[in-house]
């Protein structure tokens, strides 16, 4: 950690006269929301490609690291709206969770009067009234909710919609950080805005539909498996076609593992079993499907071919993934540079995130300007596709269950070109 994120608050925080200006650009109905993007320039048609879209919990220490602090901008934001009244925080919430970032309390405090209030640290679901009955004030009294999105129910047991006025308090709002928290339903519901450029994507199962995938990789090239949750690049795999060899020691290697249980306590190791069960028992099929979604759904993607950038470091081009923060307006970006330079082509130098490879480089002018532009377009669109889901989120959900079970029972989705 630097020096200069040890010193005084004060100089990071505008003019209240500036604060008040500014204020205009967000609407007054709702909390701004905090998004990040990781982008790609396509190398072969010279495209952005949207990989990921991240919630909450994107993090900016590249841009801290470049002398940035974007979260001195959050912070002002939040004040902005929260003035003179409080805000509930769940304790794991990134800009208030350590002793460095505590000093955001004194900044709400002494220049916008506001009070924050830490959220008991809820690692579940929680029904609203309950909440409400352990922190013994309604919810409504806050100003802001932070970091609560993930756990807040309703009595039916969905997540907190438009119908109920709380979200419109919350950072972020409940539909959106669904979203943004599984690869593959932001696909379903992301992928139909064009500038994205989201890659063609498919649900699969890591074991049921492991050579289904093979055959894909053998078809294709090179594709990338992600596991449905997951930040830092914790899970991602390049997959390429795999000799016979490879593929037979695989073959050995999945019929030693448990499968799936079924009601009868019979173990569920092929597609035809599931295929079977779908038909006999479709109930207990569904169900298995929901328990495993988490544990063995995986996404699989079209492998992007990315411009390198020039080291500035280095002189060398190296691999290169570029991360935009969002929180009602554009705060910025950087590139995240590949440890070593494009001549490494092994794995773990393709996959770029800059957890692991801490290298971050600004961007150039002319570069700042294309991905402002590019923020501005794409970010309230995001928003918005989110808004939308929540009128429909239960037959949503059944969509994507369904489609898992499918992948369960052998049937893959085609991976055509991008949508």
């Amino acid at each position: 950690m630097t020096g200069q994120l040890n010193q005084d608050y004060s100089d990071l925080f505008m003019e209240k006269e500036s604060m008040e200006k500014e204020s205009t650009l967000i609407p007054t109905e709702a909390m701004p929301q905090k998004l990040g993007l990781d982008v790609v320039v396509d190398r072969l048609k010279g495209e952005l490609v949207t990989l990921e879209v991240n919630g909450l919990f994107s993090g900016y220490q590249g841009m801290n690291d470049l002398g940035y602090f974007p979260e001195k901008r959050i912070i002002t934001k939040i004040g902005q709206l929260a003035e003179g009244g409080s805000i509930l925080v769940h304790p794991d919430v990134l800009e208030f969770r350590d002793s460095a970032t505590r000093r955001n309390f004194k900044a709400l405090r002494r220049r916008f009067n506001t009070e924050i209030i830490f959220s008991p640290f809820i690692t579940q679901v929680i029904f609203q009234e309950e909440l409400e009955e352990i922190l013994n004030q309604p919810l409504a009294s806050f100003q802001g909710i932070i970091g609560l999105e993930k756990y807040l129910i309703t009595a039916d047991g969905y997540p907190l919609t438009g119908d109920n006025p709380l979200p419109n308090r919350m950072i972020n709002r409940p539909l959106l950080e669904f979203l943004t928290a599984n690869k593959y339903t932001q696909y379903l519901v992301l992928g139909k805005i064009p500038e994205l450029n989201l890659p063609e994507t498919i649900i699969a199962d890591e074991e049921l539909n492991y050579f289904s995938i093979c055959d894909l990789a053998a078809k294709y090239g090179k594709l990338v498996q992600k596991p449905l949750t997951g930040c830092c690049g914790q899970g991602v795999g390049i997959i390429k076609e795999k000799s016979l060899n490879q593929l037979l020691q695989e073959m050995f290697k999945n019929y030693t593992v448990q499968g799936l249980s079924s009601g009868n306590g019979k173990a569920i190791r092929s597609n035809w079993q599931i295929r079977r069960l779908m038909a006999d028992n479709p109930e207990e099929a569904k169900f298995i499907a929901q328990e495993r979604f988490l544990n063995s759904g995986v996404v699989v993607q079209r492998y992007v071919e990315t411009m390198p950038v020039i080291s500035q470091e280095t002189g060398q081009p190296h691999f290169a993934r570029a991360r935009l923060l969002w929180f009602g307006e554009y705060l910025g970006g950087y590139w995240a540079l590949s440890k070593e330079p494009i001549t490494d082509s092994s794995e773990s130098n393709l996959i770029v995130n800059y957890c692991n490879t801490q290298k971050a480089q600004k961007f150039t002018e002319q570069e700042e300007e294309i991905f402002s532009e590019y923020a501005n377009t794409v970010f309230p669109k995001i928003i918005q596709a989110a808004r939308g889901l929540e009128s429909s989120v239960v037959d949503f959900e059944n969509k994507i269950v369904s489609q898992y079970l499918n992948a369960l029972a052998g049937n893959l989705e085609p991976l055509g070109g991008r949508k």
